[in-house]
């Protein structure tokens, strides 16, 4: 979806090539994120291979045939609902990320209710209501990881411990305006995220992301649309006993 979401854009630009462009713009962030991800870790690694290597292009070939996109588009009004990237203070960090897709299939014979999922670090499942031409209000509630380990060393095999989750979310167009969602997570146990469009200020429309954690920890930040958000987050103890590798 993103990439076809990628080469839709680049084509409405005017940028030749937009398929391609597309596919780079997907291969750079997505080998960024699984570097990050493998921090120092040198050795056999199971999770980039099957994205990269296969799920990313699969993905890419099914969503180039307009029968597909138009099904996922018209039927499934499946829509990009991302977290707003932050880089926090005191410690560089890059937080409040989280990859999501939401999914709004109408029940037939009505026209202001449809079964709602939303997919990604998080999956929920609820109803969406329409209020009136533009907006709704989405609720759900399901599971997400609230942190992996590994359960092979010889290939970095992970898994991930499951806590329940819920949310609220109002939307206009499809188009994500703001989100409060809860976790049994001790870090980031509620979230509240706030996106361009909602309010105005002289003349600048920011983004607000601010975050809890049931261990005593909050996060804040401000972003602007097509930028990265810079906000500050208070760190969990150290003293803390280790866990395992976060998400």
């Amino acid at each position: 979806m993103t990439y076809r979401m990628l080469s839709e854009w680049y084509d409405h630009n005017e940028v030749a090539s937009p398929e391609l462009w597309a596919i780079g713009t997907i291969a750079v962030y997505h080998v960024l994120n699984e570097a990050v991800e493998a921090q120092d870790y040198v050795g056999y690694n199971t999770d980039p291979i099957a994205d990269i290597l296969f799920f990313d292009w699969m993905g890419v070939v099914l969503f180039s045939f307009d029968g597909v996109s138009e099904f996922f588009s018209k039927t499934l009004n499946m829509n990009d609902w991302s977290h707003l990237p932050m880089i926090t203070f005191p410690d560089l960090n890059l937080g409040s990320n989280g990859l999501y897709y939401s999914l709004k299939w109408e029940i037939p014979g009505q026209d202001q209710w449809s079964v709602f999922y939303l997919m990604g670090m998080s999956n929920m499942i609820g109803a969406s209501y329409k209020f009136d031409h533009e907006n709704s209000i989405s609720i759900g509630a399901g599971a997400r990881g609230m942190n992996l380990y590994v359960t092979d060393p010889r290939a970095r095999v992970l898994s991930t411990n499951l806590v329940p989750t819920g949310g609220v979310f109002w939307d206009k167009n499809n188009s994500l305006m703001a989100s409060l969602t809860a976790s049994g997570q001790r870090d980031q146990s509620v979230i509240l995220n706030v996106y361009p469009g909602v309010f105005e200020i002289a003349g600048i429309r920011p983004a607000i992301w601010s975050a809890w954690g049931a261990n005593g920890t909050f996060g804040v930040g401000i972003a602007f649309q097509g930028t990265l958000g810079i906000g500050y987050r208070e760190q969990q103890n150290q003293s803390s006993p280790p866990g395992p590798i976060p998400k």
